[in-house]
């Protein structure tokens, strides 16, 4: 199958090297994903302004055990810690 299709059956992929926005907090990172699949962005509105995506990620968080870890800088997080919230992003894509 060709990449694409797989994206379209639902299917997400998660490289080995962790492509984040490491001046961001997790949270933050978690919901920029959800953002990009659930709305679309305005730039004269503010982000906190869009309730879907803010739950998806707190949700999410909450689902790859690093809710503790919202407010912490994504670039201070562990190795392991950092798959987690790729695969969180990566959720939060398909929703």
């Amino acid at each position: 199958m060709q990449q694409h299709e797989f994206a379209r059956i639902g299917i997400s992929k998660s490289f080995q090297i962790t492509n984040i926005f490491k001046q961001l907090s997790v949270y933050e990172n978690v919901r920029v994903a959800a953002q990009m699949e659930t709305v679309r962005y305005n730039f004269l509105r503010n982000a906190q302004n869009y309730p879907k995506p803010i739950e998806i990620a707190a949700q999410l968080l909450e689902r790859v055990n690093l809710g503790h870890l919202r407010n912490k800088k994504t670039g201070d997080l562990a190795h392991g810690q950092q798959r987690a919230l790729k695969i969180a992003m990566a959720l939060a894509c398909s929703c």
